[in-house]
């Protein structure tokens, strides 16, 4: 079952404008598929070598300054990272955030899944991306019953994947106006011996 463009929950395309689309009622992922070709062959296919993991949390001034003297080796990088803090402080109206860098050569959240949060920012430099299910294609009593993927997932040929470089911002559960959140989850790499390079940013609440 394919959701018709009234039901649509999600919103694709090569503008980082579009992402703001995220607040409209029935979208809970918003995606800007972007080229990073050039960036990979300068800089991270370095640093995916060089780096395990740091996690920032604090004002938005605080994150860009530290984030800056971290990766000051890394021109182009950081200022790539910089420039999506910047895109999502104006996406969220928020001031406070977490941001976490981490390469990462294990599963990680290996079920389908809503996240306990407002809104977040995913972008996975290197390796394979997010995987995503468009709200026709979660079984709900399954989901909330903790059923495994394959009870979950309606149509496996429909499960949708964030390529390498794409920017998404997802809707979690505490995102107001009881919009549905998005039910992603993490790649499967451990058994392929991929190595991921992944930026998370979330709003930081109390």
């Amino acid at each position: 079952m394919i959701e018709s463009p009234k039901e649509q929950s999600w919103i694709i395309g090569e503008h980082p404008s579009q992402l703001f689309q995220i607040h409209s009622p029935k979208t809970n992922i918003a995606v800007y598929k972007r080229d990073i070709s050039s960036l990979y062959d300068k800089e991270i296919k370095t640093l995916e070598h060089q780096f395990s993991s740091i996690e920032i949390s604090g004002d938005f001034i605080t994150i860009e300054e530290t984030f800056r003297k971290k990766f000051e080796d890394y021109v182009d990088f950081k200022e790539d990272v910089i420039e999506l803090l910047h895109l999502f402080r104006e996406i969220t109206y928020e001031d406070n955030f977490r941001l976490l860098l981490t390469s990462v050569n294990h599963n990680m959240c290996t079920r389908f899944h809503a996240d306990n949060n407002y809104l977040r920012l995913l972008c996975t430099y290197n390796g394979p991306g997010t995987l995503w299910l468009p709200n026709d294609n979660v079984d709900r009593i399954a989901l909330n019953s903790k059923g495994s993927n394959d009870q979950i997932v309606i149509d496996n040929t429909n499960i949708r994947e964030a390529q390498p470089g794409s920017v998404i911002i997802l809707k979690g559960s505490k995102y107001p106006n009881n919009t549905k959140p998005i039910i992603h989850k993490s790649p499967e790499i451990k058994k392929k011996g991929i190595c991921r390079l992944l930026l998370r940013i979330d709003v930081l609440t109390e």
